[in-house]
């Protein structure tokens, strides 16, 4: 009997002994495991990964938001060199097409102009500028302001003029703008819901003005309010005090480029048929 007992306790301290061994081969198995995915980890973290997908102004996603989120994985000097490209284009794209409009300001209806400058329109009705729209501007709102003469109306048209690159671009290159004002953040949505409330087609004449009047009527931060109106119809004023008024009042732009709206504004003052 004692033997039988002294056999059993022997095969159950065998089993205990061949239970903990299992369970330290696979206790050293299961770290070993870890230590291989956490050293594959760490690989992983020093590696260069796939560049993301551009945002919107370089060309990529619609998403405003999935792109503003990548643009802060670009990294600053990718993007100040971008910045830097994109401020070069657009600005030889108006060099030449205020050098086009002086050309043609002292060349006479006669005489042909064949350069012109390289526009990226999205809408136009015009291989120059859109002449038509400019013009409606100056009758409708001469009919919706009486008071206002020549050189207002020459301000605030050059002003539309230089946002919108002639009246030949809905959207704004390398921005958010829409309209022939180019009305951005909340502006841009208070545009395209007013157009949308009329029936108004945001990408037309008749939708640019009807939301320019509402504006200049109704908007007490940008509009003609009283204190505005009286200093912006001073007859003493020239019309580069005038187009800088507009702009500063109404159109607050994160780039002014004064010079260029100025240029603009006088070209429409110098037309004898407006």
């Amino acid at each position: 009997m004692e033997v039988c007992l002294s056999l059993a306790s022997m095969l159950f301290r065998g089993l205990l002994i061949l239970l903990s061994l299992l369970l330290i081969i696979k206790g050293t198995d299961m770290s070993s495991m870890y230590e291989q995915a956490y050293n594959q980890y760490l690989k992983m973290e020093g590696s260069s990964f796939v560049s993301p997908e551009k945002p919107k102004p370089l060309g990529g996603r619609p998403d405003v938001k999935v792109a503003e989120a990548q643009i802060a994985k670009i990294g600053a000097t990718n993007i100040a060199i971008y910045e830097r490209f994109s401020a070069i284009r657009k600005e030889n794209k108006r060099l030449k097409e205020q050098n086009f409009l002086k050309m043609k300001a002292s060349s006479g209806k006669d005489q042909p102009i064949t350069t012109r400058p390289n526009l990226e329109k999205e809408f136009s009705e015009s291989d120059e500028y859109n002449t038509e729209r400019a013009n409606r501007y100056f009758k409708d709102l001469k009919s919706e302001f009486p008071n206002l003469t020549k050189k207002q109306l020459s301000a605030i048209v050059g002003n539309l003029h230089h946002e919108s690159r002639g009246f030949t671009e809905f959207k704004e290159i390398g921005g958010r703008g829409l309209g022939d004002a180019q009305w951005t953040a909340t502006r841009r949505k208070e545009f395209l819901d007013f157009t949308k409330k009329n029936g108004l087609d945001p990408k037309t004449y008749e939708g640019s003005y009807a939301f320019l009047i509402h504006e200049l009527k109704n908007n007490r931060t940008h509009g003609f309010t009283e204190n505005f109106m009286e200093k912006f119809n001073n007859q003493d004023l020239s019309i580069s005090q005038l187009t800088k008024l507009f702009e500063r009042q109404y159109l607050v732009a994160g780039e002014p480029k004064m010079q260029s709206r100025i240029a603009d504004a006088n070209f429409y003052f110098n037309r004898e048929d407006l």
